[in-house]
């Protein structure tokens, strides 16, 4: 699977598919079909691996361009947690004057999907006839896996975007488990207490294969080159809102009446609410036993913000724009594939203009564009703009 240790919303192999770059040639392994159709090289894990775009750079790229179109929008192209938000609570005018009923606050991102933090728990592992390889067109080449589990904790399951699939122990070079370590994009069913899996089947190379100082290519034949058990767990949103499991954040106070030495604050679980979440603005409610005579200075939220996903995966148009306006922050396009190459190259392509047409809606247009003046830049900032639009109108 193509990895790296910098997160990004949208998953590597994705950004690989929009593109239209060979899953194998991007994961490192030599393609298996004709010998004309080779690349002179391949993908690796790092830059330092050898004299080409690597991965990781990619990776840094994604998350870079899902920051600067989140700037613009006030939202993120995808659903991401926020832990520790300090967000103040508002004041009477008398400060004696505190009411018992919730009050709306804003949150710092718009779009905001729920409270509670980012939770997971393992399920099973998935091994042997479990994890399966085949060649479902004909082709002779294995390209699709399988992965099959039953358990009990699979039907209490409703929202199958819940289950996730992440390399094993032994498999993720000393590192504890981790988004970094998701097995992304992947499709999913239920049926009653089964779940299966299914995904190209480079997203299962082994990772351990790509921390050489002298990596090779890999051959897609090859069974060792691959994982042979993944872990299930369940990844969810844990919303409770408790004393003891305040997962979607705190009201605060300060300066405690008779507090003793050394007392700062005092915390009460807090629970959010819908209010006008487009536009980043909820209820917050710490209930009716309000522990003073009155209201918090701050809160301090957990919470699920960003685009909605559309089966399971970044809107398409979304996915697009960040692809591309990620394609045009790369350092250069140089990598072992003429094809790929100039997929690249035409991203990262200024947009220059000789004729004198300054005074053009479209110039002026063209003039705002905080995203680089790249091709790939200007058709992010065309769909960004107009989203941007949109959200203006709605608040």
């Amino acid at each position: 699977m193509a990895r790296a240790s910098t997160h990004s919303l949208l998953p590597l192999d994705t950004w690989a598919a929009i593109l239209g770059i060979s899953p194998w040639e991007f994961n490192g392994m030599i393609y298996p079909g004709k010998k004309t159709n080779q690349c002179k090289a391949i993908f690796q894990q790092f830059q330092w691996q050898q004299d080409h775009l690597s991965r990781s750079e990619v990776a840094q790229a994604i998350a870079d361009a899902e920051r600067m179109i989140a700037d613009e929008l006030l939202y993120w192209p995808a659903p991401k947690y926020f832990v520790d938000a300090v967000v103040p609570y508002p004041q009477p005018i008398r400060r004696g004057g505190y009411s018992v009923e919730p009050k709306s606050v804003q949150l710092p991102w718009h779009h905001v999907i729920s409270g509670g933090m980012f939770n997971r728990t393992l399920i099973s592992t998935i091994a042997g006839a479990d994890l399966a390889a085949s060649d479902l067109d004909g082709d002779g080449v294995k390209e699709t896996f399988t992965a099959t589990i039953t358990d009990a904790a699979i039907g209490a399951i409703t929202d199958i975007n819940e289950l996730a699939l992440y390399f094993a122990d032994g498999d993720r070079h000393g590192e504890d488990v981790s988004e970094v370590w998701r097995v992304r994009p992947v499709k999913v069913s239920i049926s009653g207490n089964t779940a299966t899996f299914t995904g190209h089947r480079t997203l299962l190379v082994n990772p351990a294969l790509e921390f050489s100082v002298s990596p090779e290519d890999l051959n897609a034949a090859t069974d060792t080159n691959y994982v042979t058990s993944l872990l299930c767990y369940r990844a969810f949103t844990n919303t409770h809102s408790t004393d003891d499991m305040p997962y979607q954040g705190v009201a605060m106070w300060n300066n405690v009446p008779g507090c003793s030495e050394g007392c700062t604050f005092s915390i009460k679980a807090v629970c959010l609410g819908q209010f006008q979440n487009e536009q980043g603005r909820v209820t917050a409610s710490y209930g009716l036993d309000c522990p003073f005579s009155y209201e918090p200075e701050r809160l301090q939220i957990n919470y699920l913000a960003g685009l909605p996903l559309v089966n399971g995966q970044m809107e398409p148009e979304m996915a697009k724009a960040v692809t591309y306006l990620s394609t045009s922050l790369l350092a250069h396009e140089k990598c072992g594939c003429d094809q790929s190459n100039r997929i690249l190259a035409y991203y990262r392509a200024r947009v220059i203009k000789f004729q004198d047409n300054s005074a053009s809606a479209t110039a002026y247009a063209n003039s705002t564009n905080p995203f680089p003046a790249t091709n790939g830049g200007a058709w992010a900032w065309a769909r960004v703009k107009n989203w941007r639009n949109v959200e203006a109108v709605g608040l």
